[in-house]
């Protein structure tokens, strides 16, 4: 993913139950090739744009659902992809990064206070 990251550059990944849930930089397992990260975006219900930022590397791919982690592309060959999670350190901006954090500790707090306050 050069220019973003750098080979065996540390990143955090958040996990997202295998799906893709808005634009951004994943790390998937895509066919055989293990742990690569590559920029995804939803074009619909079913439909998936996957990218890489390193130019050296094909060409955006369009792949369609067939069933579960089975993809096809434009091709008509079948794409295996499992998700593992979402890049959100580093992120694309210090803005990105600053707002998941953010997100993620309200979150951390709403859910303390929740079970502070069950009664069981």
């Amino acid at each position: 993913m050069e220019p973003f990251l750098r080979d065996g550059a540390p990143i955090l990944v958040e996990e997202t139950g295998g799906q893709i849930e808005a634009p951004g930089r994943y790390v998937l397992y895509l066919n055989t090739a293990g742990g690569i990260v590559k920029r995804c975006q939803k074009l619909g219900e079913s439909t998936l744009r996957v990218s890489s930022d390193n130019r050296s590397f094909s060409s955006p791919q369009v792949l369609t659902q067939q069933d579960g982690s089975t993809y096809e592309d434009r091709g008509g060959r079948s794409v295996r992809l499992c998700v593992q999670g979402r890049i959100i350190y580093p992120g694309d901006t210090a803005r990105a990064v600053k707002k998941q954090i953010v997100h993620d500790v309200a979150h951390a707090v709403g859910s303390r206070q929740d079970k502070a306050g069950s009664t069981e």
